[in-house]
Formats: structure tokens, sequence, C-alpha cells
């Protein structure tokens, strides 16, 4: 397992998407987020409590999720794309040894993109409200409990895309079918739920478990919304190693 461990982070830290992917995630949490933080408090909207602070700090995952989904995805369908995955199994014929290595090396990727959103973003956002006279409360329960959210789901967000990945196999078609999902299926339930008096269903839906994840403490709903996360990431990788242990060729 060590040896495929290391086979699969080789792979991953050798291509350039994965630094591309990193650096883009770096600049959204850090200058997508400051900036919208400075027009927040430029319309006037300045935080009154540590509790409103939580929408700043937890912007970076308006976007921040997708990098992990996605190095998720691209850790397992560049071998089908690029046809390495038949050298990848005749090196190691176990193929849930090869499943779980990947999961590992998408969960440690996920791990350091939780790290990086949630420390640009962090540091952007305290910057505006410091330079605009304002706390930053991030010693706060509050922010704290919502920073820890924020990394958590982020980091849930790694072995899903992983299982994404194995389960469609295609680059494009999983990349597009979690977009559908994520971005505009959910933009269309939640409107639909509110009118049919369930807007408390959108809770389990993906992104907005992650929302609520990210709420703080005072959210109501933060440990439910990483409990409904897991357990789409169990879902997801459980139908990722079906597929992947049924690769033929």
């Amino acid at each position: 397992m060590t040896v495929q461990i290391r086979s699969e982070l080789l792979k991953l830290t050798t291509a350039k998407s994965t630094w591309l992917l990193l650096a883009g995630l770096a600049a959204v949490s850090a200058l997508l987020v400051g900036a919208l933080a400075q027009l927040w408090l430029g319309l006037g909207s300045a935080p009154d409590s540590a509790a409103d602070t939580v929408v700043l700090y937890k912007a970076p995952l308006a976007l921040g999720y997708l990098f992990p989904l996605v190095i998720g995805i691209v850790l397992v369908t560049h071998e089908y794309r690029s046809g390495s995955i038949a050298q990848t199994l005749l090196a190691e014929p176990r193929r849930s040894t090869v499943y779980l290595a990947k999961l590992a090396v998408g969960s440690g990727a996920a791990a350091v993109c939780a790290v990086t959103a949630v420390g640009a973003g962090t540091a952007a956002v305290a910057a505006v409200l410091a330079a605009n006279g304002l706390p930053t409360a991030l010693g706060s329960p509050e922010v704290a409990a919502s920073l820890s959210g924020l990394a958590a789901a982020l980091l849930l967000w790694g072995p899903i895309g992983v299982g994404t990945g194995a389960a469609l196999r295609s680059t494009a078609a999983a990349v597009a079918a979690a977009f559908i999902v994520t971005m505009l299926l959910e933009y269309l339930a939640f409107p639909l739920l509110t009118l049919a008096g369930r807007a408390d269903l959108a809770l389990y839906l993906p992104s907005a478990a992650s929302d609520a994840a990210a709420g703080g403490a005072g959210g109501g709903h933060r440990l439910l919304g990483l409990l409904v996360l897991a357990c789409y990431a169990a879902a997801l990788t459980a139908a990722g190693a079906w597929r992947f242990a049924r690769h033929q060729g």
C-alpha cells in the first residue's frame, strides 16, 4: 500500500493541472473573497457581531469545493484517458489497493486544498476588516467553528471527487455531472422546495450541506451538514470502488 500511495502521489504532484488548480484556489480564496468582502463592506453591510463575520470567512466555500472535487476526479480519470490504467493494474493487480491509494492521495490533496483555502481566505478577510477599522473576530468561537467546518467540508470533497471519477471514468463526464448537480440542479431545486414549503430539505443537497457545515457555532445545522456531506462521500466512494473493481482491460 505504501508503494502504491507513493506512486499515486508522484502522479499527482508531477501533473501541471494539480498546481494550476491549487494556485487557482489560492487566488479565488484571497483575491476574489477579499474583493467581495470589501464590496460588502462598501455597501454598508458592516458586521455587527462575530456571528455576522462568519458570512465573510466562509465565502471561499462558494467556489472552493470545486478544486478538491476536480483534483479527485482527475486523479482517477486521467489514467483512463491516457490508457495508463492498464500499466497501473499490471504493476499492482489488487484493484482494491490501487483504489484505496487513490482515495488516500485524493483525501490528502483535499486537505492541502482546505489549508490553502482557509489560510488564504482568512488572511484576506481579516486584512479587509482591519483596513476598515473593524474587529477581525478571529478569536471568537463562531468564527473558529466556521473555519473548522469549512476545512472539514473541503476535505470531504476530495473523496467525493475520487468516487465520482472512478464511477464515471471520464473527466469530462464527471466534471460536467458535478457542475450540473452542484451549480444548476441545486439552484433550481431550492426555489421549488421553498414553493412546496419544504425548504428544510435543501440542507440535504451536497453544496447546501457544505454551506451548513461552515455556518459557524450559531448556524444550528453545522454537524448535520457535515454528516450529510460525509454520507455523499461514503456513497460515491463505494460506487467508485464497485466500478473500479470491474474495470476491463
